[in-house]
């Protein structure tokens, strides 16, 4: 069937054998629709094949106006599972979606392959706009995930563009969950995110990629961020981020996070990552350093007029967990520095900061730290059972900007070093300062570097 516009409202179309194909045929620069609409509720969209590619400014959408439930989506690609990329000058996004925007429940999205590619500005998308609840992005990928932005796949093109896997809530229903269960992901100039924007709770990611997973946000020069994210815009609560993996690496502005900006609170950052977690920065960006953070974040005047925002955010920072054998943190020499840090410039509390590892190395620059402008200060607990150093300007800090206390800083391992210009710091400007506690076997701090707390 070829048309400009086709619509099978409620009908049936079968063979014996052999293939059904429904292609809409729209101009250069329009988008060109295939409608299906059932009589009753919502029907699955469900397509198999060895290969699947949606394309050219192509779109698979569900959409959910009324008070039964939507179908689901399913992409099921024995091989390869491709969405993306866009146009030339990347106007119209190629996409794959799930919306909810009435009474009636949201169908799951499900991608199940060996190999999902989502380029070029491509977006897998679930958002609500309704009352009731909608369904889940589901990926499982039994060798690997790609998730990569039009600029990273073509250096001539500085699009702001990225590549997105997205579930999002602006209104009183809890956002649905993302799942990703493969062996590689990479996410570069992308962003896996789920937020709300309504009275109803963000997301959770959860990502399972047995052998490693690669975040990265700067390519050749195209300031951009790749980005793994749960975040509150409003009155909800923003959803955790679980990751189990082998290796982590996140460089370049790559970023794993919860965040909000209102009266929600920031989500829970658990990461097992059983050999090791490198953050690097490697090249110069004004924009963003390399972080694992759960952070409140007072917001910019546009988001206080596009959510209704309060100026001082009142939302308490989520709790950070680390588990690995090796973690690495440098930053860049001239301008960044790579970080793991639980901040807050409202009037809620820090979170907690807990890492446990074999070896610890910043480098660089590179941080560990808590911050608070007002509420209680976040404590930073490091259990490490071989070694942490610290060189080249690195530090562990916990700070109350003004009337809050401090947070404590407790460090269990076997060695502790610190050189080259390191700080270990417990402050308070107005309130008390923490406490700094250490047990170690062997403490050497070189005349350059230093250990304090102050109030």
């Amino acid at each position: 069937m070829l048309g400009g516009e086709i619509s099978l409202r409620g009908g049936l179309l079968s063979a014996e054998g052999g293939q059904i194909e429904i292609a809409a045929v729209g101009s250069n620069n329009s988008r060109s629709m295939v409608e299906l609409t059932p009589v009753a509720s919502g029907w699955d969209i469900d397509l198999r094949g060895a290969t699947i590619t949606v394309a050219d400014n192509s779109s698979i959408l569900t959409q959910n106006e009324g008070h039964k439930s939507a179908g689901n989506t399913i992409l099921h690609g024995t091989e390869t599972v491709t969405i993306g990329e866009n146009d030339a000058n990347g106007s119209i996004n190629t996409f794959v979606a799930n919306l909810t925007i009435s009474s009636g429940d949201g169908g799951d999205l499900d991608i199940i392959t060996n190999n999902l590619n989502v380029f070029g500005g491509a977006q897998v998308l679930l958002n609500t706009f309704g009352e009731s609840a909608p369904g889940n992005i589901n990926i499982v990928a039994s060798e690997s995930v790609n998730i990569i932005g039009l600029g990273a796949l073509n250096r001539d093109n500085q699009s702001d563009f990225t590549s997105d896997v997205n579930s999002l809530t602006f209104s009183e229903a809890t956002a649905g969950d993302i799942t990703i269960s493969t062996n590689q992901l990479r996410v570069v100039v992308a962003n896996i995110l789920t937020f709300t924007a309504g009275k109803g709770n963000g997301g959770n990611i959860s990502i399972n990629a047995n052998e490693s997973i690669e975040i990265v946000g700067l390519i050749s020069g195209i300031n951009d961020q790749g980005l793994v994210s749960a975040a509150s815009f409003s009155e909800g609560d923003g959803g955790s981020v679980d990751i189990n993996t082998t290796r982590l690496l996140l460089a370049d502005g790559g970023i794993i996070g919860a965040s909000a900006f209102g009266k929600g609170n920031a989500g829970i950052v658990t990461i097992n990552a059983s050999e090791s977690i490198t953050l690097l920065d490697t090249l110069p960006t004004p924009f963003t350093s390399t972080q694992i953070s759960s952070t409140i974040t007072r917001p910019p005047v546009f988001f206080q007029r596009l959510f209704g925002l309060d100026p001082i955010p009142t939302a308490n920072a989520g709790k950070i967990t680390i588990n690995t054998s090796e973690l690495t943190i440098s930053g860049d020499s001239d301008t960044q520095d790579a970080q793991i840090r639980v901040r807050n410039q409202g009037s809620g509390n820090g979170g907690e900061l807990v890492i446990k590892a074999d070896t610890i190395n910043l480098n660089y620059g590179a941080s560990i730290a808590s911050s608070t402008f007002s509420g209680q200060g976040g404590n930073i607990e490091l259990d490490i059972r071989n070694g942490l150093l610290l060189r080249n300007g690195s530090t562990i800090t916990t700070e109350a900007e003004n009337d809050g206390d401090g947070g404590n800083i407790t460090i269990n391992s076997d060695l502790l070093t610190l050189i080259e210009s390191s700080l270990i710091n417990a402050n308070a400007n107005r309130g008390d300062g923490g406490e700094i506690k250490i047990t170690t076997q062997g403490l050497f701090v070189f005349p350059d570097s230093a250990i304090t707390a102050s109030s």
